[in-house]
């Protein structure tokens, strides 16, 4: 039997420094590329191809935060305890290029900890773990030096690290392959959706309408006159109502891109039987984001059919159709320039969020198509909702695969040789 693996804390193998280098440029100040938290929560590598923003930093910010290869730059704070000490590995040295404000720059002093091994210790739910315990703060999380040193991860043999790290980056490989497969999948149903409301199936020729250029046999109204039901915005409850007994809500965090994601994983409110009554959803209603920021304000999506009764929160509203719009052709159009376009120009600006209300709802300029064509539509899109769907279901899986070799392999519990025969079958 092998002997246990030693473990260390981080601090002990990590210089660890927080960077105060923000995005103003200052005069007198060196220019500068700035590597920024967005850079860090969007990349799990950082190379020389990537373009960052300019920025400016002192002689002795630009000493201390230089990227080198090898680094390792983690988030530091977000309004969500998930999203902090969120890791990237400098995979170049990365000339004048400064880490950034919010960031933390991770640099080895020991030589027996791989880089690569290190990044993927700090993405494993050991590790999610320690941070949540650790962070600061109730509205806005952060992570502290303490927090970040005491982190104490495994220290396998040189040759294993390097191993272990071989398996993780082939998983990692796979998974950007799937999510660039996704996102060119997505790119694909927005331009159809576009090409689709200006010229219809048949190609014919457009004329100008409130909603831009549409097909000339078709009319355009607002949504207003289209609407059996609603506009009616949903229910606040309080965090206190929050419990695993009460019932499913839906949540801002639960919709995008015209689509319903976690369904079956959805927060759960304790609530009266009036309110569950008054805001219950139903197949084919559909949702639209009453606040948020401006660049998600107004996203939607069609309710699909529900295991079990469901309500949905106060920052969004519930539309039901009558029978002259069909609900996925109206979540067509909601996923559209159009609507964007319309939210845009209505919204009413606050504190780092926007809203819109049920009036700007109701006069959303509407291309209407014959109810045959409205389904012809829907039709074509779907052939393109399939392949997300199942381009999502491998990306969970193949999600699913790495936390659990994570663990596995970070622990010792699989070890190399047994992990490689796992990954071959």
């Amino acid at each position: 039997m092998r002997n246990p693996w030693n473990t260390v804390r981080l601090g002990d193998t990590v210089a660890i420094a927080f960077s105060g280098v923000d995005k103003h440029i200052i005069p007198g100040e060196r220019s500068v590329r700035l590597c920024n938290y967005l850079d860090v929560y969007r990349n799990r590598r950082l190379t020389k191809e990537m373009r960052f923003s300019e920025g400016s930093a002192t002689p002795t910010e630009i000493a201390r935060f230089t990227l080198r290869r090898g680094d390792l730059v983690i988030t530091t704070d977000s309004e969500t305890p998930d999203d902090i000490a969120v890791p990237a590995l400098v995979e170049d040295d990365l000339d004048g290029v400064v880490c950034g404000y919010h960031l933390a720059l991770l640099r080895p002093e020991n030589a027996n900890v791989s880089p690569r091994f290190l990044l993927h210790n700090l993405q494993s739910d050991l590790t999610k773990r320690h941070f949540l315990r650790t962070a600061n703060g109730v509205t806005r999380f952060g992570l502290g030096l303490r927090a970040i040193a005491s982190l104490v991860i495994p220290l396998p043999p040189h040759d294993e690290q390097a191993a272990i790290a071989d398996i993780l980056d082939a998983l990692d490989t796979a998974l950007e392959r799937t999510r660039v497969a996704v996102e060119r999948a997505r790119e694909l149903r927005t331009s159809l959706i576009q090409r689709l409301l200006v010229y219809g199936v048949r190609g014919e020729k457009q004329r100008r309408s409130a909603a831009g250029f549409i097909p000339r046999s078709w009319s355009c109204a607002p949504l207003g006159e289209f609407i059996e039901d609603g506009p009616t915005n949903g229910v606040y409850r309080p965090e206190s109502d929050y419990a695993p007994h009460g019932m499913p809500i839906v949540r801002i965090d639960d919709f995008e891109d015209g689509r319903m994601k976690n369904i079956d994983r959805l927060r759960r409110a304790v609530v009266p039987p009036s309110v569950q009554t008054r805001y219950a959803l139903t197949r084919d209603d559909v949702l639209i984001n009453r606040v948020n920021s401006l660049s998600h304000i107004g996203k939607a999506t069609l309710v699909p059919s529900l295991q079990e009764p469901t309500i949905f929160e106060s920052n969004m509203m519930r539309v039901r159709c009558g029978p002259h719009l069909l609900p996925e052709f109206l979540n067509t159009v909601l996923c559209s320039n159009i609507a964007r376009k319309h939210w845009l120009a209505r919204a009413k600006p606050a504190v780092n969020q926007a809203s819109i209300n049920q009036r700007d709802v109701c006069e959303l300029p509407i291309p209407i198509p014959p109810a045959e064509e409205q389904n012809e539509i829907i039709r074509i899109l779907s052939v393109v909702e399939k392949q997300i769907d199942s381009l999502d279901h491998a990306r969970a899986g193949q999600d699913q695969l790495k936390r659990s070799l994570l663990h596995d392999l970070l622990t010792g519990r699989v070890r190399v040789g047994e992990a490689t025969k796992m990954d071959a079958s």
